[in-house]
């Protein structure tokens, strides 16, 4: 996956051409499918152990237990490749698996998969699961037909060998973009999925897989990533340009509340639109046509009424038809929150600062924008992505200067501290990334008052890192990095794919977990 894409529009891309068309050392896993088919992190229970959710938690906190995470080395322990997946669930041969591969002209009835999609992953008992997305054409028919599939698919955590795998309802052909990533409620493991009629919510054993229930969920309208949290389920649905925030029961479906929540903003699908803390529902309102100043909105959990909506003093966008920078919604950590730059306003390369505020009252801690850039014609201050808090550092990605990316993290930052060497390897990402014209930085901040602390030069943007004690991982598109809370890289598991943007990798068994562009690695 382009570094670049949301996942809205990459699966959206993969539709368009698939309808086009005709409609670290490594152990290999086999698919063996059985089923339907053959440190220091906040206090947690068993609960919030398992990476629920995107980034982990409803409140994103992105951090977990020390023990919980690989350390400071990291290798690959085991990986299960799309082509492995697919064979064994479509009895396609490996041999068949070329992106973009041409037609079979020979008459020889071979099919070839057109493009895959793989969501973020969650934990939930002994098992890692995720939803993929795949078509191809089918040419052992007397007619040339393209199919497409959804599935929900659960793998063992220690060997990476398929406990279960089920096939989800195939929407129509306008809708095939419109999947999620799968969700960790009480009940077991949710899955929605779109139908003809809506959203349609199941509920699996995350050990066995059987079905415990599924209902439908009144959405007919575009919606964003699902969240499941305290037995609620909250969704962003977007309506001719009109935005809403729902919640369901998460028992039974039914609808709970709905509100309006912003005009003319969007959602990225692999993102749940809202944070949920302590019986609070946070979003992020850019106000753009709606005529009101930019704010973060915290709602009452049990009927969506508005207890604060607290405005925000944001710098003016660089890109034209942009009316305000537009953050995402809140990372909370210890009695803060904070936020930056969303999906889009990366994909744009936009203005977009980090704030940090106090979820009391909403009002503005500190704001920090980083030192302004030439990027293509513009001069860009931007900080993106959802931060993550470790032993008082509040840990991002800024946009840096392309002419900077010389091996070495920055020289002296804004506190006036001396950055951390580094091995030279950032000319290594560069070139395997292909992305020599772009450069950013990883930086800490002292989050009692908005320093600048140490910074790390990287190739590519981090847009979700993770933590695990006091180790930082921040994965890239064609490396996995472990940095320290001083700012030292412990170490780099380079070529093994991994998306960017809006997919974090899981924490758990003292393992990362995480879906590369064509697979599910297990990092120890």
């Amino acid at each position: 996956m382009n570094s670049r894409l949301t996942r809205r529009q990459y699966v959206a891309a993969v539709t368009a051409a698939a309808i086009a068309s005709a409609s670290g050392c490594t152990d290999r896993v086999d698919a063996g499918l059985s089923g339907e088919t053959g440190g220091d992190g906040p206090e947690t229970d068993a609960h919030e152990l398992e990476w629920t959710t995107h980034r982990g938690d409803a409140a994103r906190s992105g951090v977990r237990p020390s023990e919980s995470g690989p350390g400071a080395s990291l290798s690959v322990a085991w990986e299960l490749e799309v082509a492995d997946l697919l064979e064994e669930l479509e009895g396609l041969e490996a041999d068949e698996y070329a992106l973009e591969k041409p037609l079979d002209d020979s008459g020889s009835g071979a099919r070839t998969t057109t493009e895959t999609g793989i969501s973020n992953v969650v934990l939930s008992g002994s098992v890692v699961a995720w939803t993929i997305g795949y078509s191809w054409i089918d040419r052992t028919a007397e007619e040339e037909e393209e199919k497409f599939r959804l599935r929900i698919v659960a793998a063992d955590r220690e060997t990476g060998a398929i406990r279960w795998s089920r096939e989800l309802g195939t929407p129509e052909e306008s809708r095939r973009h419109d999947w999620f990533a799968p969700e960790v409620g009480d009940a077991g493991i949710y899955v929605p999925h779109r139908n003809d009629d809506g959203i349609e919510l199941l509920v699996h054993d995350p050990d066995t897989g059987e079905l415990a229930e599924g209902f439908a969920l009144e959405l007919p309208h575009e919606i964003g990533q699902p969240l499941v949290a305290d037995g609620t389920i909250y969704v962003v649905e977007t309506d001719d340009g009109e935005s809403r925030v729902r919640a369901f029961d998460a028992g039974d479906g039914e609808s709970e509340w709905a509100v309006h929540h912003s005009t003319g903003a969007g959602f990225d699908r692999g993102i749940p639109g809202v944070t949920v803390r302590d019986g609070t529902v946070w979003s992020f309102d850019p106000g753009s046509t709606s005529g009101e100043e930019p704010a973060f909105v915290a709602r009452d959990a049990t009927d969506g009424s508005v207890r604060f909506r607290e405005p925000l003093e944001l710098p003016e966008p660089t890109v034209t038809g942009m009316d305000t920078a537009h953050l995402s919604s809140p990372t909370f950590a210890s009695d803060s929150g904070y936020a930056a730059g969303d999906v889009d306003s990366l994909q744009l390369r936009d203005r977009a600062p980090l704030v940090s505020f106090d979820p009391a009252d909403g009002s503005e801690r500190w704001q920090y924008e980083p030192p302004a850039v030439d990027f293509a014609g513009r001069t860009i201050s931007a900080v993106y992505g959802l931060p993550v808090v470790v032993d008082g550092l509040v840990l991002a990605t800024r946009i840096g200067d392309p002419d900077s990316m010389d091996g070495t993290s920055g020289g002296e930052d804004e506190s006036g501290g001396e950055g951390e060497d580094r091995d030279g390897s950032a000319d290594e990402d560069k070139n395997e990334n292909g992305n020599g014209n772009e450069n950013y930085i990883f930086f800490a901040i002292d989050e009692a008052d908005g320093t600048v602390e140490w910074t790390v030069d990287l190739p590519a943007p981090a847009y979700a890192p993770v933590a695990a004690g006091d180790v930082i991982y921040v994965p890239l598109p064609n490396a996995v990095y472990a940095i320290s809370t001083s700012g030292e890289r412990l170490d780099r598991l380079g070529k093994v794919g991994l998306r960017s943007g809006d997919y974090p990798p899981a924490i758990g068994d003292g393992r990362l977990f995480t879906a590369t562009i064509d697979s599910i690695v297990a990092i120890e």
